[in-house]
């Protein structure tokens, strides 16, 4: 079922989204929008502190959810743990200087506190709080720092974050997968090295996907210091405030693996609304997200509300490339849009909205009200708007950065769950596709198997396997292997037959089917997992008492831990254990529905019966 919109207003397309791996079991669609400037939000207090509750004068400890300790003292900075011992993590300043210490109370559930007033010297009329929270169930902490305009003039601050890990950090990998720092990207991990006692591995997340206000982060391995730096204007009387989210990793994959597949967005809803509100780095100017779940998969949309005042409004909405916004009827009936596989005339009763991401760059997307999203260069410009004083106005493609248009009974706020075959392209295109076309050999370690949609529910094309692709079946199997055919061919149900190369196809989803009732669940080595049945009528296993043959229907777990005397652990239904080698190099599994497979021995983690 789908949730409904939480509020109601404009839809305003943006360019952002991406992957995730959050596991749900229904498709579903949530608008959670958000439009807040900085100009328009009240000034202290607002419902943007903790209650008051127990006071906190001393260092403060508390573990996350992935059992790491937290030491917080009455700066709000982090001692020690994830920064090493002598090291400290998370300290603002202004112009070189640092805030004061000063005692903090805690929220009821005992897993944030928050820290100040405090007053900044050479920033006359600032006041600064510190709310840090520290997450139960993930490896995480959360920094949000307000600031209090409490005068009567805007007043520019320039406020540096700081943290001493205590060895020489190195940007060694970020959300763009590289090793430096794109305008792109919204987070990154730090160690001393990619190895394996790299020490500290820290994953550091300060913005949101596509938001303009990223503070600049960097490294200095000389001085062993992290810095964010960023300049903010709060107009008078006004708040603004910034969020962070720092993760220790143990190892580097798991560093790596926690940043790849950190949802900041989902994250970022724990905030409370009004505190939302106010920060300007993550989720909140002309940003947020509609989310369109698929199972294991989130595919993120960037949406914008326009505040209570403009509701009043009549007509669409309009944000031009230096800011303006207009408020009016769009004349334009027809989008003719030329895309990579043919051009498309699109009438304008089937966009919810469209963007612009470059000035420099004619290329648009359009979002359709199926889910669609359509990229190309807009033919018949320029774009027609009737402004709400009578006016008309004619905006080439190069001066709007986006268009929405307002709510209504055509443009319905709850869009029906997606349940279409869809491909997602690199370019951010999501094109639906008659799935019965897709079929072809996928190459894996076990030889190569031929796919049939029927049993598949989607592949993706990135991951983290080192240029692996990974097909998940319906069945709960997942299986890493590469697709041979260097271009795939869809029929479109925009009526284009395209062939497109494999290398820009992000991901394919096919199917939200799921069956969960295979009686044998093998995990493998390279976190691939297989749902079926044991094909193979007996395993012979070498004991140090001699050859024993085992039956798999008799087989309740079995586990392979290679390096040791005796690296296969059988435990049986009637209680016994056994232990020894595996005779045999391979074990056949056979996945239902889908194909027979020969599994390397040394491949398999362990295998559990039902």
């Amino acid at each position: 079922m789908p949730l409904p919109f939480v509020v109601t207003g404009y839809w305003l397309l943006a360019t952002k989204w991406k992957t995730t791996m959050t596991i749900t079991r229904s498709i579903l669609i949530s608008f959670l929008v958000i439009f807040v400037w900085a100009s328009f939000v009240c000034a202290d207090g607002g419902g943007i502190h903790l209650s008051g509750g127990k006071k906190i004068t001393g260092v403060w400890k508390i573990k996350d959810g992935a059992g790491f300790e937290w030491n917080i003292d009455n700066l709000g900075t982090a001692m020690g743990g994830a920064y090493r011992k002598g090291g400290r993590g998370m300290v603002v300043s202004f112009a070189s200087k640092a805030v004061p210490g000063m005692a903090g109370h805690l929220s009821k559930d005992g897993r944030e506190i928050e820290l100040g007033p405090w007053n900044v010297k050479n920033l006359k009329g600032i006041k600064v709080y510190r709310r840090i929270y520290v997450d139960a169930k993930n490896g995480y902490c959360r920094w949000i720092d307000i600031f209090v305009n409490t005068s009567e003039s805007a007043v520019t601050i320039k406020p540096t974050y700081t943290s001493d890990v205590s060895i020489s950090p190195r940007l060694i990998y970020s959300t763009s997968g590289k090793s430096r720092i794109d305008t792109n990207d919204w987070g990154a991990v730090t160690a001393s090295s990619t190895g394996r006692h790299s020490s500290p591995l820290i994953a550091h997340i300060f913005a949101t996907r596509g938001n303009p206000l990223k503070p600049r982060f960097s490294v200095n391995h000389r001085r062993y210091r992290t810095y964010y730096n960023i300049t903010l204007e709060i107009k008078p009387r006004k708040t603004v405030a910034l969020c962070f989210f720092e993760a220790i990793g143990k190892d580097f994959p798991q560093a790596k693996k926690c940043l790849a597949q950190f949802d900041v967005n989902r994250e970022y809803q724990k905030i409370p609304q009004s505190l939302q509100q106010i920060i300007v780095n993550m989720g909140n100017q002309v940003i947020f997200l509609v989310a369109w779940k698929f199972e294991a998969s989130e595919t993120e949309c960037l949406v914008a509300h326009i505040d209570d005042y403009l509701l009043e409004t009549l007509g669409n909405f309009l944000v031009l490339r230096n800011g303006d916004r207009l408020f009016g009827t769009i004349k334009t009936k027809t989008f003719t849009i030329e895309t990579s596989f043919g051009k498309l005339s699109l009438p304008t009763r089937r966009i919810i909205g469209l963007v612009v991401p470059s000035a420099n760059d004619s290329h648009l997307h359009v979002g359709l009200l199926d889910g669609q999203i359509i990229g190309g260069k807009l033919v018949n410009t320029p774009l027609v708007i009737k402004l709400s004083n009578g006016n008309e106005m004619t905006i080439p493609p190069d001066k709007l950065y986006t268009l929405a248009f307002r709510i209504s009974r055509e443009k319905p706020e709850q869009i029906d769950p997606i349940t279409h075959p869809m491909i997602v392209l690199r370019s951010g295109q999501q094109l639906f596709f008659r799935a019965d076309d897709l079929a072809g050999d996928f190459q894996t370690e076990y030889g190569c198997l031929k796919l049939h949609t029927k049993n598949i529910s989607s592949i993706d094309f990135d991951t983290l396997c080192g240029g692996m692709h990974r097909v998940k079946f319906i069945n709960g199997s997942c299986l890493s292997g590469l697709l041979k055919a260097n271009k795939l061919k869809f029929r479109l149900d925009l009526g284009k037959n395209p062939e497109i190369p494999r290398q820009c196809v992000k991901r394919i989803i096919i199917s939200s089917k799921r069956i969960h009732k295979n009686p044998t669940v093998m995990t493998l080595r390279n976190n691939d997992t297989l749902h079926g049945r044991l094909a193979d009528k007996l395993f012979n296993i070498k004991t140090p008492i001699g050859k024993v043959s085992v039956s798999p229907k008799d087989i309740v777990t079995m586990n392979f831990m290679p390096g040791i005397s005796d690296p296969v652990q059988i435990r049986l239904r009637d209680g016994s254990t056994i232990s020894g080698k595996f005779v045999a190099k391979t074990i056949n599994f056979k996945m239902e529905p889908g194909p027979k497979i020969p599994i390397y021995v040394g491949h398999i983690v362990s295998i559990r019966n039902r």
